[in-house]
């Protein structure tokens, strides 16, 4: 006699068969979701946004088997929506929808981003979008929330008092993007966040990308490491200044004033920044064997092979290219371009580029606070800040060398870094510099570079300087010989010069002593050549300008020259015009 088989149902297999089931099914994982209804029916034909490293497909997840799944069984339901909200970042733009959200879903949440636009005009039609946004330009997306609107900053703190008490504190990552007004609005903000438990995380940026207010940026620093748990107790003030000056200069050099890669860049719209074009943003640990310290002796006929696995492989000059090997300072600029919490959201929470907190942002920041404290501190560290660090001056931004004299600035860019931004007690301390001088095209900021040469003269002690002179002084272009045979003849190096020393720099005079001297000057199109000229000590590292290195092989003309002065003597110095064909660059 046989028995009927019984019939076995889904709720009959193991847990963990059944949520591969959800997730076979479709059900939403690992995915950025607004939470209501109006942004995701507004965001599914949402585009695919193109960045030149990566591409992010940001259309929203389809709910259409989440909403099936929950209404099998109560089981399942239970079930689905644990999956569902422990696994998914929710981005909250319309507070009221938060504040409906049930205390069982909120206890489940991991990931919650809280983009509130809190003022309505006309700019805030699309607000609410899940791009990016590194894509977007913040100022038509959020409206500033200033102390004086009650209504609005009455309902951010009634509802996070709503949802705080239910959240749990040790799963949960929290970001807010809030732009505020002033101080007094970022602290009404970021107020109601005391109700939250403890969090496992806590990112807050409360102002537009690229426009830091550091005292709005400590308010959101604070509070984030308030909720973080983080806080410390006051500790009796430390006597920095009681420790020999041998011991404060140590310190120095582990905080913000030696950058990464002891490079920085300066221009008059973003003050100090670093040169962003380091690798892709899906770079990966180790950073510390790729400094470029440690490519130092590639190349020579005792050192191993280099296995950097982000500088290119092939040579050129006489050297391998591992010395173009940035990948150890995008740990410490790239945090707002990687994924987070494996969404393909960014935080846009970088402390280096707007008023934020985040504690996965360890981006270098300029160093300014330090120079606002006491005249011993600032003096300090100032000369390390400025000794220990390679300074490149780009042309203004704004400016195009096709828009012609007219559109440019009445003063270059390295002027005003010469004569305003570099204390003159400072000055000698530079050590390196590399300036361009496209923007000085108009005959007022020629005769202002003039005056600035003539004024740090007798002051600067370089060891190095690289100068971009192609586009922004013709006469030099125009001094160049147009001919190889020219080119390649001491009658070429001594117009070249005397065209430099007149218009660019002064050569090899007691006024400026410069160790190593570069100037970038043309490109002669009818040649495919493009031009440098130099004087160095023979055993001085060859300077690397963009694929270029400018070694003694590529001298058109060379001759010995007299150095800096106290520096003549028996030392032999070498001085010339270097060529670099179509195919070298």
């Amino acid at each position: 006699m046989t028995t009927k088989q019984s019939r076995r149902s889904l709720l009959d297999l193991p847990l963990s068969i059944r949520f591969r089931i959800y997730s076979f099914a479709g059900l939403a994982n690992n995915q950025v979701i607004p939470l209501d209804r109006r942004h995701r029916v507004e965001e599914q034909s949402a585009p695919i946004w193109e960045d030149s490293d990566r591409t992010l497909n940001l259309h929203l997840a389809d709910l259409t088997i989440y909403s099936a799944l929950i209404l099998i069984c109560r089981t399942t339901h239970d079930e689905v929506s644990h999956r569902f909200y422990s696994t998914n970042t929710f981005i909250a733009h319309d507070l009221q929808t938060l504040g409906r959200l049930g205390p069982s879903y909120l206890a489940l949440l991991t990931s919650l981003k809280l983009i509130p636009c809190l003022i309505k005009n006309e700019n805030t039609r699309k607000e609410c979008t899940c791009m990016p946004l590194e894509f977007v330009d913040d100022d038509t997306i959020f409206g500033l929330v200033s102390p004086w609107n009650q209504s609005t900053l009455w309902e951010w703190n009634s509802i996070i008092r709503k949802i705080a008490p239910h959240v749990t504190g040790d799963r949960l990552d929290l970001s807010i993007i809030c732009h505020v007004y002033n101080e007094d609005a970022a602290k009404r903000v970021v107020e109601p966040l005391c109700h939250f438990p403890v969090l496992s995380s806590c990112h807050i940026r409360l102002g537009p990308l690229n426009r830091r207010n550091y005292a709005i940026q400590m308010i959101a620093m604070e509070a984030a490491k308030q909720v973080m748990g983080q806080i410390n107790t006051p500790v009796q003030p430390f006597r920095f200044l009681d420790l020999p000056s041998e011991i404060r200069l140590l310190v120095y050099g582990y905080t913000d004033l030696i950058s990464p890669l002891n490079k920085l860049r300066w221009d008059p719209d973003h003050g100090y920044t670093l040169d962003t074009s380091f690798c892709t943003p899906d770079c990966s640990p180790p950073y510390g064997t790729c400094h470029p310290s440690m490519h130092r002796d590639c190349g020579s006929p005792n050192a191993p092979i280099c296995h950097c696995r982000h500088g290119l492989s092939s040579w050129h000059g006489g050297m391998p290219y591992c010395w173009t090997c940035t990948h150890y300072a995008c740990q410490f600029n790239t945090c707002n371009a990687r994924p987070a919490n494996g969404t393909n959201l960014g935080l846009s929470c970088c402390g280096a580029k707007s008023s934020a907190y985040s504690p996965a942002c360890h981006c270098w920041k300029p160093p300014v606070a330090l120079f606002g404290t006491s005249r011993t501190i600032r003096e300090e560290t100032q000369r390390v800040f400025f000794s220990q660090n390679e300074f490149e001056i780009p042309r203004y931004k704004y400016f195009s060398y096709s828009a012609g004299a007219e559109a440019a600035p009445e003063r270059c860019a390295a002027a005003i870094f010469l004569a305003e931004v570099v204390p003159a007690d400072i000055l000698p301390y530079l050590s390196k510099l590399t300036v361009s001088l496209w923007d000085c095209v108009k005959k007022t900021s020629r005769e202002d570079w003039s005056q600035i040469i003539s004024y740090v003269a007798g002051i600067l002690n370089l060891r190095f300087l690289s100068i971009d002179t192609r586009m922004g002084f013709d006469e030099i272009t125009k001094a160049t010989p147009n001919t190889r045979e020219k080119l390649c003849s001491e009658q070429g190096l001594v117009a070249v010069r005397d065209a430099i020393s007149q218009y660019a720099w002064p050569v090899v005079i007691s006024e400026t002593a410069v160790r190593s001297f570069y100037v970038d000057i043309a490109y002669i199109y009818s040649l495919d050549l493009k031009v440098y000229y130099s004087y160095r000590r023979p055993e001085d590292p060859a300077v690397l300008v963009g694929n270029e290195r400018v070694a003694g092989d590529n001298y058109a003309f060379v001759r010995e020259c007299a150095g800096p002065v106290g520096e003549q003597g028996n030392e032999r110095w070498l001085e010339g015009l270097h060529l670099f064909e179509a195919e070298d660059f």
